[in-house]
C-alpha cells in the first residue's frame, strides 16, 4: 500500500478519535512504567552493568584464552590500594601497613590481600630455611629498618611491586571472592578504599584497579543519568518556549518524547536488558532526537477547515526521517563489539517508538489543545533571510560546492590521525579522584597497566627444564629493557630466590638440574608461585606492568613481545608458544576492532540510507542530493575527532551513524517542500527559495534543540558523555550549515518534476478535462504516455518548427498560446489558435493546409518524441488505441478527416 495513503488514513483516524488515542497511549505508558519500576515494591527493575565483557570483540577467540588464563593462574581483576608516606620503612609506617592489611582481609567478600605484610619470603640462615613474612616482626631499631629496606627493595618480587623503589608508597593487592556483578551490587571496592582511609595515621590513600574503576563508573553513570535527563528536558523546554511560545507548542513535544523514552526504557526493563556504558546515552539521545520529530509535527499548519495539525508531506518526512535514523542505528549491528550492536538495536527500537508517538500521540494532543494565536511568521527574521541565503547559494554555486569539496577532502585526509582508546579510567575527568589516584600510583610505581605473557608447552614438566627457564629469564630481561615496560615478574626470579636461600649464595642463579627446579617449586608452593606457573609445569605466566595506557602504544608493545617469543630459539625447539593477554590488552584490541566495525557500519548506513532516499523521491539523483550535504557533516565529524585528539571508543563511535541518520531529517524536509512547491507551480524555478523559507524555522528550531540537548551533556561527570555531547552537537550544527548552503547549491537546476507533475500543475488534478489527448486515460496510462516528454519554453513570436525536427512528435500546450497561420500568396492568414491543453503534431494538425505555428506569448509545452510514441505502440497497443481515438476526436473538432491520425 502507498505509505502516503496509510499516513493519510492514520491522520484521519487520530483526528476523529483523539481521546481514544490518548487513552491507549496512557495505557501503554503505564505498562512501560511497570518495566522500569516494580509497582508492588517500588524497586528499580532497570539495571546497570558497566562490565567490560560486552566491550570485548567476539570474533577472534582471545577472550576465551584470557578466561582460560584467569582460571589457571588466578583472576587479575584485582584492586590496588596504595598507602603513601614520607617513608614506608618506619615503625609507624610498617605498623599502619600491617593494620590496613588486617582490616581489609577481615572484610566479607575479600579473598586475600597481597602486601608486604602477607608476602612470604624464603631465607637461609644458620638453622636452615626460614619461610615467613618480612613483617612477621617489625624491626625496632634503625639498623633493622635499614636492613629490611635493603632486603625489600632488592627483592625481585617485592621491590617496585609491593613497595615503590623510593620507599615512599606501599601497595596492597586485593583479591575478591565475589564476582563482578556482586562487587558492583555490594560496593565492596568502595568499602575497601574507605577502610584503608579509616586506619589512623595513614596519609594519602589511592585506589585503582579494574574492580574499583568499574564501581566508580557505575556510581558516576547513575549520577549522570540523574543530571542529564532533567538537563536535556530543561534545554528543550527553553527552546520550545522561545521558538513556539504557546502551551500546545511546549506541551505536545515534551509529552510525546517523554512517552517514547518511557516506552523504550520499559522495554529494556521488561526484557531484563541493563543500561551499559554505551546504552546509557539512550535516554538523552531519544529525548533529543524525538524532539525534532515532534516539533515538525507541531509546527505543521492545520489543513483549512480541519482540526488535523499535520500536513501529508510532514507525515511522510517524519516517517522517512525516522526510517533513515533507525537505519543509521541498525548499521551498528555490523560492529564486532556486543555493546555497540545492542545499542544499535535498542536505539532503532526507541526511534520506532518516537515515530509512532509523533504520528499518533502528538496530533491527538494538538487536536484537543487550543490552537496557538496566529502570528505573522512570514515576516520573521528567519523567513526574511531565507531568500537572500538561497540567492547567494545559487549565485555562488560553484564557489559553495568547491569550498564544501575542499572541507570534505581535508576531513577525509584527517582520518589517518584518528586514534582509538578503550581505557575505562579515561572516562573520568582529569581532576576526578580516580584519575588523580592513577597518576599518583604511576608516579610511584612506573605503570599500572597489567599484562600477562602466557607461555605454553605441549609437555608436562617442561618449565622445570633449566634451559627453558633460562630462556624465560632472558625474555623477562629483554622486556625490562623496553621503555614501555615498568616491571616484569616471572617464575625464573622466584626460583633464583629459592635457589639462593637453599644454597646460601644469593648469586646462585637458576637451578642447574630439572630435579632441583622441581624441589624448589615444591618448597616455594604458595599463592605467588601459583600465579606464575601451573601445577603441571606446562605453562608459565610473566606478569608485565606497562607504563602507558594508550591503546596504540600498548598494542605495539604486545606485538613486540609476541614477535620476540616466536623468535627465541629454545622456545621454537621445544614447541613453546606464547600470547600476551589481560583485560587491558583485550580492551586495546577492542579499539582496533571498533575502528573496523565503524567503517563497516558507516558504509552500510550510507548505502541503505541512500537507497531509502532514492526510493522515497523516486530518483537516484534526488536521493544523492538529499544525502551529500550530510556526508559532508560526517566527514567533518571525523576531522574534529582527529583534530581534538578525542579517541574513537564505544561511545564516540556511535556518533557517525547516529548523526548521519538524524542529519538527513532536515534535508528530507527541504526536498519534500522543494518538490511540493515545484509540483504546485509546475516549475522548479523559485522552488528552492520557497522550500528554504518553509523549513528554515522548524529546521533551525530542531537544530537548536538537538545541539542544545546534546550540548547539555557538557555537565556530565563521565568524559565519554561529554565528548559524545559536544561532538554530536557540532556535527549536527555543521549539517544545519550544509543544509542552508550546500543543499540549495546542489538543487539548482534539479529536475524533480516528472511530465505528469507538470501537466497536473498546468491543467489541474484532472488533466483529461482540459486536454482532449488525455481524455479517458487513467493516471497510470497518462503517466506512460508522458513518460518520455520533454519541457520546452517558446518565447513570444518564436516559431514552433515541429515538422522539420521530428515529424512524428506531439506537442502539448501547458500555458500560453500558439497561433497557426496559413502560407498564402497574399501573406500569412490566421487559421487557428491553440491554448492550454491543446495538442499539435502529426494527426493533430491545426489546419488542413500548410501553415506555420508561432507563439503569441511566452508558451510552455511538453514535447512527446516520435520515438517514444513508436515504443508505446509496441509495448502498450491498447493505450495507443485510446490515444489514436482521442487524436481522431481532435481532428474532428478541427474539421479535419479522422483518417489523418
Amino acid at each position: 500500500m502507498n505509505p502516503r495513503a496509510l499516513l493519510q488514513g492514520l491522520a484521519r483516524g487520530v483526528a476523529a478519535r483523539p481521546k481514544t488515542v490518548l487513552a491507549l497511549a496512557a495505557l501503554v505508558t503505564g505498562l512501560a512504567l511497570t518495566g522500569i519500576v516494580d509497582p508492588l515494591t517500588g524497586a528499580l527493575r532497570l539495571g546497570l552493568d558497566v562490565s567490560t565483557e560486552s566491550l570485548m570483540p567476539d570474533d577472534d577467540g582471545r577472550s576465551a584464552f584470557y578466561e582460560a588464563a584467569r582460571r589457571r593462574f588466578g583472576d587479575d581483576d584485582t584492586m590496588l590500594v596504595v598507602l603513601s608516606s614520607a617513608d614506608v620503612f618506619t615503625i609507624d609506617g610498617l605498623a599502619q601497613l600491617v593494620e590496613t592489611t588486617r582490616r581489609i582481609e577481615a572484610l566479607p567478600g575479600v579473598h586475600g590481600v597481597l602486601s608486604l605484610a602477607t608476602a612470604i619470603g624464603v631465607r637461609g640462615d644458620e638453622i636452615g630455611i626460614d619461610v615467613s613474612s618480612p613483617l612477621s616482626v617489625i624491626p625496632d631499631s634503625a639498623e633493622g629498618l635499614a636492613a629490611l629496606r635493603a632486603e625489600v627493595l632488592e627483592h625481585s618480587l617485592w621491590g617496585g611491586t609491593l613497595v615503590s623503589r623510593d620507599g615512599g608508597a606501599a601497595a596492597l593487592i586485593v583479591n575478591f571472592d565475589q564476582n563482578e556483578r556482586e562487587l558492583l551490587e555490594t560496593g565492596l571496592p568502595r568499602v575497601v578504599a574507605e577502610t584503608a582511609r579509616a586506619v589512623p595515621g595513614n596519609g594519602a590513600v589511592w585506589s585503582t584497579g579494574t574492580a574499583y574503576v568499574r564501581l566508580a563508573l557505575t556510581e558516576a553513570l547513575l549520577r549522570d543519568l540523574r543530571r542529564l535527563v532533567p538537563a536535556v528536558i530543561a534545554v528543550l523546554l527553553v527552546v520550545l518556549v522561545v521558538t513556539l511560545r504557546s502551551v500546545r507548542g511546549v506541551v505536545v513535544p515534551l509529552v510525546t518524547i517523554g512517552a517514547a523514552v518511557t516506552w523504550t526504557l520499559g522495554t529494556l526493563g521488561a526484557l531484563g536488558i541493563p543500561l551499559t556504558l554505551v546504552t546509557a546515552v539512550l535516554p538523552p539521545l531519544l529525548l533529543t532526537v524525538g524532539f525534532a520529530y515532534a516539533l515538525h509535527v507541531v509546527t505543521a499548519e492545520a489543513k483549512p477547515g480541519s482540526s488535523e495539525p499535520m500536513l501529508d508531506d510532514i507525515n511522510v518526512a517524519v516517517l522517512f526521517a525516522g526510517l533513515t535514523t533507525a537505519i543509521g542505528f541498525l548499521s551498528l549491528g555490523l560492529s564486532p563489539i556486543h555493546a555497540i550492536r545492542e545499542f544499535g538495536v535498542l536505539a532503532a527500537a526507541g526511534i520506532g517508538y518516537t515515530v509512532v508517538a509523533s504520528l499518533t500521540l502528538a496530533p491527538a494532543l494538538c487536536t484537543l489543545l487550543p490552537a496557538p494565536a496566529e502570528r505573522a511568521r512570514e515576516s520573521g527574521l528567519l523567513e526574511r533571510i531565507a531568500a537572500p541565503i538561497e540567492r547567494f547559494d545559487v549565485r555562488h554555486r560553484t564557489a559553495v560546492l568547491v569550498c564544501a569539496a575542499g572541507i570534505f577532502a581535508v576531513a577525509v585526509a584527517a582520518l589517518s590521525h584518528v586514534r582509538t582508546g578503550m581505557e575505562p579510567v579515561n572516562s573520568f575527568r582529569a581532576d576526578a579522584p580516580e584519575r588523580v589516584a592513577l597518576e599518583a600510583i604511576k608516579d610511584h610505581f612506573g605503570g599500572v597497566s597489567p599484562m600477562s605473557v602466557v607461555l605454553e608447552s605441549p609437555q608436562s614438566g617442561a618449565f622445570a627444564d633449566p634451559a627453558l627457564l633460562r630462556q624465560v629469564d632472558e625474555l623477562a630481561d629483554w622486556m625490562r629493557a623496553d621503555p614501555d615496560v615498568a616491571d616484569v615478574t616471572s617464575v625464573a626470579e622466584l626460583l633464583e630466590l629459592l635457589h639462593g636461600a637453599v644454597t646460601g649464595d644469593p648469586e646462585a642463579g637458576l637451578p642447574r638440574t630439572r630435579r632441583m627446579a622441581r624441589q624448589l617449586l615444591m618448597l616455594g608452593a604458595g599463592p605467588e608461585q601459583r600465579s606464575l606457573i601451573d601445577a603441571r609445569q606446562r605453562s608459565v605466566r610473566l606478569v608485565v606492568r606497562a607504563r602507558g595506557e594508550d591503546s596504540g602504544t600498548l598494542l605495539a608493545l604486545v606485538e613486540r613481545i609476541e614477535s620476540r617469543v616466536r623468535d627465541l630459539p629454545v622456545f621454537s625447539e621445544m614447541g613453546v608458544t606464547g600470547q600476551v593477554t589481560g583485560s587491558f590488552v583485550l580492551l586495546s584490541r577492542a579499539g582496533a576492532a571498533l575502528a573496523r566495525g565503524q567503517l563497516h557500519s558507516l558504509v552500510a548506513a550510507v548505502g541503505v540510507i541512500y537507497v531509502v532516499l532514492a526510493l522515497m523521491f523516486g530518483s537516484a539523483r534526488i536521493g544523492a542530493m538529499a544525502f551529500l550535504p550530510n556526508a559532508l557533516a560526517i566527514a567533518v565529524f571525523f576531522g574534529l575527532l582527529a583534530a581534538s585528539g578525542v579517541p574513537l571508543n564505544p561511545t564516540t563511535g556511535l556518533i557517525a551513524c547516529t548523526a548521519l541518520g538524524i542529519a538527513v531529517d532536515g534535508t528530507i524536509h527541504y526536498l519534500v517542500h522543494y518538490r511540493a512547491e515545484a509540483r504546485r507551480t509546475g516549475s522548479e524555478r523559485g522552488a528552492g527559495a520557497v522550500a528554504l523559507r518553509a523549513v528554515i524555522r522548524p529546521v533551525t528550531c530542531t537544530t537548536l534543540g538537538l545541539c542544545g540537548g546534546f550540548g547539555s551533556m557538557w555537565i556530565a561527570e563521565l568524559q565519554d558523555h561529554v565528548r559524545f555531547g559536544w561532538l554530536a552537537a557540532a556535527t549536527l550544527g555543521i549539517a544545519w550549515v550544509a543544509l542552508l548552503t550546500v543543499a540549495p547549491a546542489l538543487c539548482t537546476g534539479l529536475r524533480v518534476l516528472r511530465p505528469w507533475d507538470r501537466v497536473r500543475a498546468a491543467l489541474g488534478p484532472d488533466p483529461g478535462r482540459h486536454a482532449l489527448i488525455l481524455s479517458g486515460l487513467g493516471a497510470r496510462d497518462a503517466r506512460r504516455l508522458l513518460r518520455g516528454a520533454q519541457l520546452r519554453e517558446l518565447p513570444a513570436d518564436e516559431q514552433l518548427i515541429w515538422a522539420d525536427q521530428d515529424w512524428r512528435a506531439l506537442w502539448l500546450v501547458l500555458s500560453g498560446e500558439l497561433v497557426a497561420t496559413g502560407r498564402r500568396s497574399g501573406g500569412a492568414v490566421p487559421l487557428a489558435k491553440l491554448g492550454r491543453g491543446e495538442v499539435v503534431g502529426p494527426g493533430a494538425e491545426p489546419s488542413d493546409e500548410a501553415c506555420d505555428v508561432v507563439a503569441s506569448c511566452d508558451t510552455r509545452l511538453l514535447r512527446i518524441p516520435g520515438a517514444a510514441l513508436s515504443q508505446l505502440r509496441r509495448r502498450y497497443p491498447v493505450l495507443m488505441k485510446d490515444v489514436d481515438a482521442n487524436l481522431a476526436r481532435i481532428c474532428a473538432a478541427r474539421g479535419l478527416p479522422a483518417e489523418r491520425t
